[in-house]
């Protein structure tokens, strides 16, 4: 679903980036999460203090949305890279913009971001995330950076 919304024309997309040599900042500022076991085995223990390199790039068509999350522990040079696709319309409740994204129709993580205008995403963003459990509650798991957009 990725390059598809990418590929359609009025797609919003955000990108931000983190490392030791980024200008964007270091990759626990990119992917300030406490927690990453939502990206698989390799990932279950890992925390933002632990990364050396990180890449989070959302894209919206306002129908469908789209995360790819890349990570690369500290000492490691082989990423895990991770696509979520929305398991809901992207919606707007007053100021507050909100997508559930998962795997295979799963429900994962929701984003959360009040970083709009008149139900418009601004053009630099940073997104709550939430991590769904099993049983449909919300743990707080920290924040995406600032996100540059590309419209």
């Amino acid at each position: 679903q990725f390059d598809d919304i990418v590929e359609t024309g009025g797609t919003y997309i955000y990108y931000t980036e983190g490392g030791t040599n980024s200008k964007m900042g270091p990759a626990q500022v990119t992917a300030g999460l406490m927690g990453f076991s939502f990206m698989g085995d390799r990932a279950r223990d890992l925390k933002a203090s632990d990364l050396e390199t990180a890449v989070v790039i959302y894209v919206e068509d306002g129908e469908r949305a789209s995360l790819l999350i890349q990570i690369t522990p500290q000492g490691e040079s082989d990423p895990i890279t991770r696509y979520f696709d929305s398991t809901d319309k992207p919606r707007y409740d007053g100021d507050e913009y909100t997508v559930t994204v998962g795997d295979n129709g799963t429900p994962l993580l929701r984003l959360s971001t009040y970083h709009t205008t008149e139900n418009d995403l601004q053009g630099n963003i940073k997104f709550q995330v939430y991590e769904l459990s099993d049983s449909g509650e919300e743990l707080w798991l920290g924040q995406f950076g600032a996100m540059a957009g590309f419209f």
